[in-house]
């Protein structure tokens, strides 16, 4: 009798191999067409770096126009105007930073 049961061991492991190994072509398989994907596409990964590198550079154009433009505008102001508006100098460049954060 034990060995009936040692025979149904066995053949559950071959079972349970023989499935591990169809797994195991399935991946190697399915990691072979992820990498002639990776290289079919690879042009594009440049280009949308690039694209990517170039939207970055021109938001940061338009945060340091919006930046400059109100701290020259604010740093116009007297003395007497800017008391007016309830702010000081040293705030001048803190509100600029923030309309920047805004554009």
């Amino acid at each position: 009798m034990p060995s009936i049961v040692h025979s149904q061991q066995f053949t559950k492991f071959n079972l349970n191999s023989a499935a591990h190994s169809a797994q195991n072509k399935n991946t190697r398989r399915n990691m072979a067409i992820a990498q002639n994907q990776k290289a079919e596409l690879a042009p594009f990964g440049i280009v949308n770096r690039l694209y990517t590198g170039i939207t970055q550079a021109r938001r940061f154009q338009v945060r340091r126009k919006a930046y400059r433009q109100t701290f020259k505008e604010l740093n116009a102001l007297s003395q007497r105007e800017l008391r007016d508006l309830g702010l000081n100098r040293s705030m001048i460049r803190g509100l600029a930073k923030e309309a920047a954060n805004a554009a």
